[in-house]
């Protein structure tokens, strides 16, 4: 049997043990509440942070997604400028072409009326010698409608029918074109 010291000894070691393992234990538990509250908080910032991860990566994504609705309507604003600006090309060079034919349809009238102003002319000038050979004898009217025919020329050109009197204009004619008697026996009988 143990001594009664030991005894005693042993139970004052007993109760410090326990004393002592109960401050363990408290101290255990109390650090053992410190690691799961440290766990707990790194689990929460562990969530958090895949949460905040999970929202950079959604907005991101959402990032790309505006960047590649912006960019698609960027191309098709491009597309569509393109395809105005070649619409308004293309109606320019029509506009142009037009108004070239438009100037030429212009310039055609202009010459037309040029060419009408310039016949009426000739017409009321020819009028005018018409009235004038009118109030001449047929003889003067006929020289006079010669020379004006043929300008200068005609006093040197024309000649006289010896039998009817009539202006033969051309001296090609072998004929007289009034009366239809032979130059050539005129001529001789000049010569003889």
């Amino acid at each position: 049997m143990p001594r009664k010291k030991d005894f005693w000894e042993l139970a004052d070691s007993t109760i410090l043990g326990r004393t002592k393992k109960n401050e363990l234990l408290q101290i255990a538990r109390s650090e053992h509440q410190q690691v799961e509250a440290y766990r707990a908080q790194v689990e929460s910032q562990a969530k958090q942070f895949e949460a905040e991860n999970q929202l950079l990566t959604h907005l991101r994504s959402q990032l790309d997604k505006e960047g590649e609705v912006h960019r698609q309507v960027l191309e098709d604003l491009l597309e569509t400028f393109d395809e105005q600006q070649h619409n308004h090309e293309q109606e320019l060079d029509r506009l142009q072409s037009e108004a070239k034919e438009w100037e030429k349809v212009a310039q055609d009238y202009e010459d037309v009326i040029v060419t009408q102003r310039s016949a009426m002319k000739e017409l009321i000038s020819l009028r005018e010698r018409i009235k004038l050979f009118a109030q001449m004898t047929p003889l003067q009217a006929g020289q006079a409608f010669a020379k004006w025919l043929f300008g200068s020329k005609a006093d040197e050109a024309s000649e006289y029918c010896s039998n009817c009197n009539g202006i033969i204009a051309a001296p090609e004619y072998r004929f007289c074109p009034h009366c239809g008697s032979d130059r050539q026996s005129f001529h001789a009988a000049q010569k003889a």
